[in-house]
């Protein structure tokens, strides 16, 4: 359950709780609601699971004779945003902008998951080139621009915004000086953890400049702070993606790791504002693939997979429907007597030779 995150420093609430759509990721954790009074920023220093890591290179897919192909859900995007220098609550002049009015802060679980961890957001204008936001996909509120951020230079990065996650485990100063972590995203990462143990984030916010660099999708939803690439420490890959499916995210599987994103959630407004003046712009391709044969291996190229070879899982089954191999693999060679193979690639797209033309 969501609670408000949107608190003006000093005076009262700003921002109205946000409930979460039923199906939409919240399988009974609640925060306590923020009371309407002004706080300090609150910090931890315990170890958390891990250490925010890198990304990984994109993937690509080959071209030939195609059997068959399927496609999946697609991201989508957001705008030009406001980012800038750090600001004092009563608004100041940055070195990247002018910021203006009574400063404003994101509120997270905080240790105790009492709701009581809040940081100041900044909004800046002009804002720093590295932060040009695309327009918003196809007119959907949840890719408009960011108007307020995380100072992250300003900011202590042991800071515990839940019990297992620190700040700059989620959001980077490599990755970008200012940045978006949404309050009910980290709720949702803790719940994960809370089921499955100890997990890496290998990749939480990134800077549009710093997506683009490392040849992430225009409407990536790291861009957006509500997107993380995990990898658990007690359970398999597959446990985890079914657990991400299960909270209302959505889940991609690649070979070491899993991105999972709450694009279906309403974006929290401190960071996002009001839902109004959207530039919808044409789809971006989504996800797809393509079964394909050579000889007696089967191949299965694919296109939308902006972080990197998703994982291919195959099954090779007997004219009865019996189950005669299983295995995982960028290729695979079904034993004798096989009369359909199928592939689920990345846990998005799922394609069956019994689809091919005949």
């Amino acid at each position: 359950m969501r609670a408000n995150v949107l608190r003006r420093l000093g005076g009262g609430v700003l921002g109205a709780a946000i409930a979460a759509a039923p199906g939409c990721g919240d399988d009974g954790g609640t925060g306590t609601p923020y009371l309407p009074t002004g706080s300090s920023t609150s910090t931890g220093e315990a170890t958390a699971d891990s250490t925010g890591g890198g990304t990984q290179p994109g993937g690509t897919g080959s071209t030939s004779s195609s059997l068959t192909e399927g496609t999946g859900s697609s991201t989508s995007g957001g705008s030009t945003s406001d980012t800038g220098a750090t600001t004092d609550p009563s608004g100041t002049s940055g070195a990247s902008g002018t910021t203006g009015g009574a400063a404003e802060e994101a509120c997270y679980p905080g240790p105790d998951l009492d709701w009581s961890v809040c940081l100041p957001v900044v909004a800046v204008d002009p804002p720093p080139p590295d932060y040009d936001y695309p327009p918003a996909y196809q007119d959907n509120p949840n890719y408009r621009p960011p108007i307020r951020f995380l100072d992250l230079a300003s900011l202590d990065g042991a800071t515990k915004l839940a019990p297992n996650f620190r700040l700059d485990e989620l959001a980077q100063l490599a990755k970008g000086p200012y940045a978006v972590v949404q309050p009910h995203a980290v709720e949702e990462i803790q719940l994960l953890r809370d089921q499955v143990g100890p997990i890496v984030v290998n990749s939480g916010y990134r800077s549009p400049a710093y997506n683009q660099g490392v040849g992430g999708a225009t409407f990536s939803r790291h861009m957006y702070g509500d997107a993380f690439d995990m990898d658990p420490s007690n359970v398999s890959l597959a446990t985890l993606e079914t657990l991400c499916n299960d909270a209302g995210a959505m889940a991609i599987l690649y070979q070491s790791w899993v991105h999972c994103d709450w694009r279906f959630d309403p974006v929290d407004e401190v960071f996002f504002g009001p839902e109004e003046d959207w530039m919808p712009i044409a789809p971006e391709p989504g996800f797809a693939a393509r079964l394909e044969r050579a000889g007696a291996a089967y191949t299965a190229p694919a296109l939308g997979f902006d972080e990197g070879p998703p994982l291919r899982r195959w099954t090779a089954l007997a004219a009865d429907g019996r189950v005669l191999a299983r295995a995982t693999g960028p290729s695979f060679v079904p034993p004798p007597g096989t009369a359909v193979v199928t592939v689920d690639v990345g846990g998005v797209v799922f394609l069956s030779s019994a689809d091919a033309p005949r």
